[in-house]
This record gives C-alpha cells, structure tokens and sequence, in this order.
C-alpha cells in the first residue's frame, strides 16, 4: 500500500501563488465639491440609495437623477460620487434588460 495521498483531478490546474486580480465593484472615486461640478448627462452614484445614476439637472444644489426604467428623484449634491466605469457598464446593462422587457410587453401585447 501507498501512503502517498491521492490526487484529485484539477490538482494539476490550480496556481502555487494567487492570480492578482482587479476589484469587482471598485469604490466611488471622490465627492463633488461643489454643485458647479455636477452637468446633466454624467453618470455618478448616490450612496442614500446605494445605486448609480445619471444627472437631469442640477438646481441650487439638488441634483435630480434617474436611473434607466425607473422614476427621478433628488439628492443633494454632497450625497453623490463621481461614477466609475463598474457604474457606467451596471447602467448600460440596465437600459439593456430594460429594452428586453419592453420589447417582451411589445410582443405579448401585439399575439
């Protein structure tokens, strides 16, 4: 009999040394200074909320934001940060699942 233990089958495929990756869900890089930062159309992220957005407009420090299929609402421009590219590819991928339920109701609606 062997004492050696037994290999099991993706042994051979696991790394000595763990493979550095980059975050999943990279932080917010900053908040705003000033309102005079934010313009309409700039994707940022509330933290009320947890979720990111893109800017309506902006009045005397309110910044009202919307998410794709969803209804607006306003924040204040202290409880926004700046959006990163996780955020602009979550909203991209929203507006996407959006579309396919819209076009699902299209369908359904037209049978």
């Amino acid at each position: 009999m062997s004492s050696k233990p037994r290999r099991t089958a993706g042994a051979a495929s696991v790394p000595k040394t763990p493979v550095p990756r980059a975050a999943q869900r990279p932080e917010p890089v900053r908040p705003f200074r000033s309102a005079d930062e934010i313009k309409a159309g700039l994707v940022v992220f509330d933290k009320d909320k947890n979720m990111p957005c893109t800017v309506v407009f902006v009045r005397y420090g309110m910044v009202q934001v919307i998410r794709p299929a969803g209804a607006p609402w306003e924040t204040h421009y202290k409880r926004l940060l700046s959006g990163t590219a996780y955020h602009c590819r979550q909203l991209d991928a929203l507006a996407a699942l959006n579309a396919a339920r819209m076009r699902g109701r299209q369908q359904g609606a037209s049978s």
